[in-house]
């Protein structure tokens, strides 16, 4: 399980990013999002409402660069980030963790698992209807600003962790067959720099079933990092519920939605070399190494 510290430190990490691209400011965008996020932490572990831990959480981290005595342009981007690091944290791995621990610690009650699951599925499902409000004013506007914060600067931040997690927890993850890999597998022509299709087998994928996390390895098991075929985090992991998995954790239809759709359309980072067309067509590889033909 990643404990808070790490979890608030990703959030620096994600509020880093948001800073630099709102106005070339990385502190202001780390101090936003660490402030409100670990003292919203603080003010939900001691019973406060989620609304009102992240509206407290908030209000610290601008009036905290108010006394710091930050200009105009650095505040709006701690109240942007602070924001940002409260209404865009999915059900985060550490999260995961503790809804399994939580689980296994009701042992026989079933009444107390229902408690729980609840619990958890009210998290999920707010989180759920944000990130389908920001995509659809992606599709329908063009802005998409907020919803690629989502899916690039959040999935990468966790990513990250992902990859640090497995140096130390590498018995939790679970080796994929080759098409269950098939978009990390592109290759560069060393000729044209252009990006061509790869052949499955030379990068294999490893996922952690209950935190979510994604890491592909390279033929020398190193672990690859380039965005165009390092691993991604998955808000859902593509599991199989019904044959007792959890739904929280791992739901094929969901994953297709939140981690498959936005990566045919968007890529796997900012910088990804594949285009729309290279990404989809890489997917017809999939039913192929099913039926051994690579």
């Amino acid at each position: 399980m990643i404990d808070p510290l790490t979890h608030i430190v990703a959030h620096g990490i994600i509020g880093c990013g948001t800073g630099l691209a709102l106005s070339g400011n990385c502190g202001a965008g780390a101090f936003g999002a660490v402030v409100s996020e670990g003292t919203a932490e603080l003010a939900f572990g001691a019973g406060m409402s989620q609304t009102g831990s992240a509206t407290l959480g908030q209000s610290l981290a601008v009036g905290a660069a108010f006394g710091l005595g930050m200009g105009a342009g650095a505040i709006q981007t701690v109240n942007t980030t602070a924001a940002q690091a409260i209404n865009y944290n999915y059900l985060l791995p550490d999260e995961k963790g503790d809804l399994i621990n939580k689980l296994k610690a009701c042992g026989d009650n079933d009444a107390c698992k229902d408690k729980v699951q609840e619990s958890y599925q009210k998290i999920s499902d707010a989180r759920d209807v944000e990130y389908d409000k920001q995509y659809k004013i992606c599709q329908e506007t063009g802005n998409c600003t907020e919803s690629l914060k989502i899916h690039y600067d959040l999935r990468l931040a966790l990513t990250q962790k992902g990859n640090e997690y497995f140096l130390t927890h590498r018995n939790e993850f679970e080796l994929l067959d080759d098409y269950q890999s098939v978009f990390h597998n592109f290759v560069v022509d060393p000729v044209t720099g252009k990006v061509i299709d790869g052949q499955l087998g030379n990068n294999v994928k490893y996922i952690d079933p209950i935190h979510g996390y994604e890491v592909v390895l390279d033929t020398k098991g190193h672990i690859i990092t380039d965005p165009l075929n390092e691993g991604t985090y998955n808000f859902y992991n593509p599991g199989l519920p019904w044959f007792g998995g959890n739904s929280l954790i791992e739901n094929p239809l969901s994953h297709n939605h939140f981690d498959v759709t936005p990566y045919y359309q968007f890529g796997n980072a900012v910088n990804d070399p594949t285009t729309q067309n290279q990404r989809n067509d890489q997917k017809w590889m999939a039913p192929l190494a099913i039926m051994g033909i690579k």
